[in-house]
């Protein structure tokens, strides 16, 4: 982190548009060299004992490839199809690899960081809520009740005290944690 932070934030607008490159080529190579665990392929194994998660990469590239390509754009993020249809596609194959891992929670990590940097940067919101309303939220809910296992985890996030000993504990343990440190946390203990 410190180095990353003693590089000019103008440096990474250079390269912007090799980020969504790069994290395209990262999600191949993760569907196609990546090693299947529980179901999902995830991770890219380089030896036995060293490995990398290519979408938290992803996350990253992403933030960087659309604080380039907004800044670029910025007098077409009001219009509708110039603007937000257009970005949207831009994030559509990202997610659409991840959803083939699969990993639904980075994929509704990456929509929300990318969401709210279109707003931040002058997409209307009603663009947002009437795409996610008409093709969003359905698209989501039809995700969630495919896979038994993520119904659950939204079933627990939203009750963990039902299983409290089980998949709930650590939902509740980060509640603990976050009512224990206040505003400011607790430091170090």
């Amino acid at each position: 982190m410190f180095f990353i932070s003693k590089i000019d934030y103008r440096f990474y607008q250079k390269f912007y548009k090799h980020a969504w490159w790069i994290s395209l080529i990262l999600l191949v190579l993760v569907l196609v060299a990546g090693r299947t665990i529980n179901g999902a392929k995830r991770w890219i194994y380089v030896t036995d004992t060293l490995s990398f998660q290519p979408s938290e990469m992803v996350k990253i590239l992403m933030i960087i490839f659309y604080a380039g390509i907004l800044a670029k754009n910025r007098d077409q993020l009001k219009l509708y199809g110039k603007g937000f249809i257009k970005h949207i596609c831009l994030l559509a194959p990202i997610i659409g690899l991840l959803l083939l891992q699969p990993h639904f929670s980075a994929s509704v990590v990456i929509i929300g960081i990318c969401s709210i940097m279109m707003i931040t940067a002058g997409c209307k919101f009603w663009h947002f809520l009437a795409t996610g309303g008409i093709a969003g939220i359905p698209a989501m809910i039809l995700l969630i009740i495919k896979e038994p296992y993520r119904l659950q985890r939204v079933v627990t996030f939203l009750d963990p005290w039902k299983d409290a000993t089980g998949d709930g504990w650590q939902v509740i343990q980060s509640l603990y944690a976050i009512g224990s440190g206040g505003l400011f946390g607790a430091g170090l203990r």
